[in-house]
């Protein structure tokens, strides 16, 4: 049964808190915390490369992305020499990266323009319907120990913006059909505060952002690669199966930077994105 977004109370964790059975490669302080967006360091530092890859499949309209996380930055307020959120860090390089998997559901497309022959368009993921997390992260090192984090993607608003829970925005030419600049991802999931290092995202908040920085390597049936891809969600408000590389990080979000919306927002919040996307089927 998938975890509610009503959390458990967050639980503080030591070094040397995992059973003799299995140690885990770092079990954070219960003053550590993962950097946040706006502080300018990094966060988890993720990545799909060594054949791990994001994928898309049409037939379930499921985004499945596997992934190595090797580095973890974060501050600490116990430790002088990494005190503060911004201008310091406490960086570990795990000996054995942990493994990522990542699920998403596709629900649509938005078309913006935003200057003549160009639009912006928004895809938008969400939380997928099975029972299990959405996200899973575990340390390969500790057999039996399970899964260091879990998590679900979390609808609201992000600095007064509302996100689905994952979105990708790519700025195209309809002229020449092609992609402008880098397409940019984020979301965001609630956290299972009984994993291991749920203790490094809560702070007042029960949520965290992941960042998709980079996305390159498209292999796909359409011509054209990503810009076929994108082409062909522009028209169709649908996606074709696609494979692709990427790169990103896991960052801390603080109270009022996401915000869930109350249950009568919600509903005007989901109603707004109906309303946003008839108006993209009916252009």
């Amino acid at each position: 049964m998938r975890r509610s977004g009503a959390l458990l109370l967050a639980v503080g964790l030591t070094i040397g808190g995992a059973s003799s059975a299995s140690a885990l490669q770092l079990v954070p302080t219960a003053t550590s915390r993962l950097h946040t967006i706006t502080s300018g360091q990094p966060g988890a530092q993720w990545n799909t490369i060594g054949g791990a890859q994001l994928s898309y499949n049409a037939g379930t309209s499921t985004a499945t992305l596997t992934a190595n996380l090797d580095v973890l930055n974060w501050f600490d307020t116990a430790n002088g020499s990494c005190a503060t959120d911004a201008g310091s860090n406490c960086s570990h390089n795990y000996t054995t990266d942990l493994a990522i998997t990542l699920d998403a559901s596709f629900i649509g497309t938005v078309v913006t323009p935003i200057a003549p022959n160009t639009v912006n368009i928004r895809l938008d993921f969400e939380t997928t319907a099975n029972a299990l997390p959405d996200l899973t992260v575990l340390d390969p090192t500790d057999v039996g120990f399970g899964n260091v984090l879990e998590g679900d993607w979390q609808s609201g608003l992000f600095n007064g913006n509302p996100t689905t829970g994952l979105s990708f925005n790519v700025v195209f030419n309809t002229l020449t059909q092609t992609v402008l600049g880098t397409p940019n991802g984020s979301g965001f999931l609630t956290i299972d505060s009984a994993t291991a290092y749920a203790g490094l995202f809560e702070s007042g908040t029960n949520y965290f952002g992941l960042n998709v920085a980079t996305l390159s390597g498209f292999a796909s049936a359409l011509p054209g690669g990503l810009n076929g891809i994108i082409a062909y969600a522009a028209l169709n408000n649908a996606l074709p199966d696609f494979t692709a590389e990427a790169n990103g990080q896991v960052y801390r979000v603080t109270t009022g930077e996401f915000v869930v919306p109350e249950p009568a927002t919600a509903v005007l919040l989901a109603a707004g994105l109906v309303l946003l996307g008839a108006r993209r089927r009916s252009r």
